[in-house]
C-alpha cells in the first residue's frame, strides 16, 4: 500500500511529466505539460525560462496551482497523483541541482555553458493537499496527503 511519505518519489521519478494548471493572464484557466524536478515533503520542483515564455508569466501571475499525473498504463493498472498548492519563484539557487538530478537536462544546458542556465527560474509548490490513487488494487487505493506545513 502506497504510505503517505512516498508520494514525492512516485510524482517525481515514475511520473515525472505532469499537467499543471494555472491562471493566464486574463484570470482564466490554462495547462501546460512540464517535469517534475524534485519532489519531497518540502514541495515540487519545476524550472522553466523567463525567454519571453507565456508559461513562465502564468507562473509568476499564479498563487496556487493543480497538478496531475499518472504512471504509464491504462486507468485500472496505473497510480495517480493529485494535488493543489502555493506556488512561488524561488529564483536561481537550486537550478544547477536540478539539472544534475535530471541528467538530460544537460543536453539543453550542458555544464560546459552555465550561461545558457541564467534564464532558468525554479519554481516550488511549497504548500498544498492531494490524493495518491491506485485502482488495480482490490479495493482501490486512496491516500491523501498534506505538504509544506
Amino acid at each position: 500500500m502506497m504510505e503517505r511519505e512516498n508520494w514525492p518519489m512516485l510524482l517525481e521519478k515514475d511520473i515525472h511529466s505532469v499537467v499543471v494548471s494555472m491562471v493566464d493572464q486574463d484570470g482564466l484557466p490554462i495547462s501546460a505539460y512540464m517535469d517534475v524536478m524534485l519532489a519531497d515533503a518540502s514541495g515540487v520542483y519545476f524550472l522553466t525560462s523567463n525567454n519571453g515564455r507565456n508559461l513562465y508569466h502564468d507562473l509568476n501571475r499564479s498563487r496556487v496551482v493543480s497538478v496531475c499525473g499518472k504512471t504509464d498504463g491504462d486507468y485500472f493498472h496505473a497510480k495517480m497523483v493529485s494535488l493543489k498548492g502555493k506556488i512561488r519563484n524561488i529564483g536561481k539557487d537550486r537550478v544547477d541541482e536540478l539539472i544534475e538530478r535530471n541528467p538530460y537536462m544537460k543536453k539543453l544546458y550542458p555544464d560546459e555553458q552555465p550561461d545558457r542556465r541564467k534564464i532558468l527560474d525554479v519554481f516550488q509548490i511549497y504548500e498544498g493537499k492531494g490524493t495518491f490513487q491506485e485502482f488495480s488494487a482490490n479495493p482501490p487505493i486512496k491516500v491523501n496527503f498534506v505538504f509544506g506545513k
